[in-house]
């Protein structure tokens, strides 16, 4: 019994080296799963007042986690593997969650008067504190090594290394516009493309990352970003670069589609004062 045991981990070791992929599929399924769990508990046993706080807290945390494994599939399968990383978890995402568990997401409803201040900032904390917690589930995984994806992870947590490869300002203009078109996409309707909302937000999320991947990271995600990158660099160009960058493109975001809201109403309120005064010339 004990030879075929070991004849069993030999052959899953042997499965695990050929196909790294599988490691990374359970991960997210994994994670995917927790978060599902999670969620199901906080509806039926969290008290209503608290459960957005708890969904929230729940959300970010599956967030960050997955990018974590981002990073293994964009190593061994480059660009395009983490391109299909990205399109197929953001779309599991966006078809599966309330939200994408982004802080900038609380501050868009706090701006729109949708939220209060004190109710922002709690979830916003909540979000910071899942990210991290990211972290700690993610090494749980790395420890193990259960693929060299894993492996060169496990040797990378005595080091830290910031995703900011390019000066301050370009940096925050980066993390900046990524937001932008994120936060643009998120309130702008499709209308009858509405169906296939979610699916264009999240390759449109694809482009945006690999726009800036290489600058930044483009997390377009503060929560995220610090959980990665927050101390690995001067934390003042951290927080001007991940924080306030991202929080200028959020508020550009809302004014430019304010104005535009508002110009396309002006715009069918002439033109039906123009068709009114053509029948009444009739």
């Amino acid at each position: 019994m004990q030879n075929i045991w070991t004849y069993v981990q030999l052959e899953l070791l042997h499965l695990v080296h050929d196909f790294p992929l599988l490691i990374s599929i359970i991960y997210y399924a994994t994670t995917f799963f927790i978060g599902s769990i999670f969620l199901i508990l906080n509806q039926r046993f969290v008290p209503r007042i608290y459960q957005e706080y708890f969904s929230d807290f729940v959300l970010a945390f599956q967030a960050c986690a997955i990018t974590w494994e981002n990073a293994v599939i964009r190593r061994a399968y480059g660009t395009l593997g983490f391109a299909a990383a990205l399109l197929c978890t953001g779309i599991w995402i966006r078809c599966t969650c309330e939200s994408t568990g982004n802080p900038i997401g609380n501050f868009v409803k706090y701006m729109k008067r949708k939220t209060t201040f004190a109710n922002a900032f709690t979830k916003i904390l909540l979000q910071m504190l899942a990210g991290q917690l990211s972290y700690n589930y993610a090494n749980v995984w790395w420890y193990v090594e259960l693929s060299e994806g894993h492996i060169w992870r496990s040797n990378q947590m005595t080091g830290c290394t910031s995703d900011l490869t390019v000066p301050l300002l370009i940096g925050l203009h980066v993390e900046g516009l990524g937001t932008l078109a994120d936060v643009g996409l998120e309130v702008t309707s499709f209308k009858q493309l509405e169906k296939y909302g979610r699916f264009i937000r999240a390759l449109c999320n694809v482009f945006i990352t690999l726009a800036g991947v290489n600058y930044t990271g483009m997390y377009f995600n503060p929560a995220n970003a610090s959980a990665q990158t927050f101390g690995c660099h001067s934390n003042i160009e951290h927080i001007l670069v991940y924080w306030i960058g991202p929080l200028l493109g959020c508020l550009l975001a809302l004014h430019l589609t304010e104005n535009s809201r508002k110009q396309t109403q002006h715009t069918k309120k002439v033109a039906s004062r123009k068709g009114h005064g053509k029948r009444k010339v009739a």
